[in-house]
């Protein structure tokens, strides 16, 4: 596994992080780094206590995804 300076590891993941919540995939690639080493370094932050985009325990994060979806008159959702 390759190691990476901790203040990229510092800079990715505060993209991950609101308000920025930039998904593991974009940032995977621009960055280069695999998924598998940015989701672990995001869970690895989530067992810190930090809230994280997904885990469902920032009720912030759910209320503005909710915003930004709309009915699109089948019971589903659409992002705008």
């Amino acid at each position: 596994m390759a190691r990476y300076p901790a203040e990229l590891k510092a800079s990715v993941i505060e993209k991950m992080m609101p308000p920025h919540n930039i998904p593991v995939a974009q940032l995977e690639r621009e960055t280069g780094i695999s998924n598998v080493t940015l989701y672990t370094w995001r869970k690895q932050v989530k067992e810190q206590g930090a809230p994280v985009p997904g885990d469902g325990k920032n009720p912030e994060l759910m209320v503005r995804r909710k915003s930004l979806c709309r009915a699109d008159g089948n019971g589903s959702t659409q992002q705008r």
